[in-house]
């Protein structure tokens, strides 16, 4: 059966609601710079591949990827595109509540951007559309729950175009990875108490553990290990997950 709901028509979306799919996976990203090596979609490539692993696994559809979202200081680097706070919102509730009016009972929204403006808009149109329609969402972060797996399996602290990304990058499309154009000149380490608008770098570190590391073996070992911590985790809130 296909798995996204924009391949399917509607006959066969009803016929997946009677045969108990009532849950929909919603891969959300934004479009920014992530070094030189990695590509403007890594945000939402990563949660795309995730929803398409899970979903083989349990009675789940995927809902169209959210390919736009809130990005703000890497927006001097060419090719990034912010989307309002405020319309990013809107958009997320509206998708939810009409997923919801569609007959889904869950919705699971597979974020791969960690903008603290997205991430509170997430939250708040998933509480909006919990109120108003009774739909449940679960928002999965996906590199901050596998922080602890980037450090067993990388040996390095994750980053905004770091290991963490560049591994689930290199594991699932590793012909969009430009290994040769990353150069450790192209990092930022932030530190406490200082932002930059624009940030001068894409590539950025938040303490002195952030460290590339570009290497086919333990790439697909972190993408394996982080689809399965993933898939427990929903075991553990949803269940139904063989």
């Amino acid at each position: 059966m296909r798995m996204y709901l924009h391949e399917m028509s509607t006959a066969q979306v009803k016929r997946a609601l009677e045969e108990g799919f009532k849950t929909v996976l919603l891969p959300v990203g934004t479009i920014e710079a992530h070094g030189p090596h990695l590509p403007l979609g890594t945000d939402v490539l990563i949660p795309i591949s995730l929803a398409e692993r899970l979903a083989s696994e349990m009675k789940a559809l995927i809902a169209p990827p959210i390919y736009y979202g809130v990005t703000k200081s890497l927006l001097a680097h060419p090719g990034s595109i912010r989307v309002r706070p405020r319309v990013f919102e809107r958009l997320i509730y509206d998708v939810l509540r009409w997923l919801s009016f569609t007959g889904f009972e869950v919705a699971v929204i597979l974020n791969g951007h960690g903008g603290s403006e997205q991430m509170r808009a997430l939250r708040d149109a998933s509480f909006k559309a919990w109120k108003d329609c009774g739909l449940r969402v679960i928002i999965v972060n996906w590199w901050i729950l596998a922080r602890s797996l980037t450090e067993r399996v990388l040996g390095v602290e994750g980053g905004h175009g770091g290991a963490d990304e560049t591994s689930m990058i290199y594991a699932i499309r590793p012909d969009l990875v430009n290994e040769e154009e990353y150069a450790d000149e192209e990092s930022l380490t932030v530190e406490e108490g200082i932002e930059q608008y624009p940030s001068p770098k894409s590539v950025i570190y938040y303490s002195g553990r952030g460290k590339m590391v570009i290497d086919e073996d333990k790439s697909t070992k972190y993408f394996e290990e982080v689809a399965q911590l993933v898939k427990e985790k929903l075991r553990k809130y949803l269940g139904g997950i063989s």
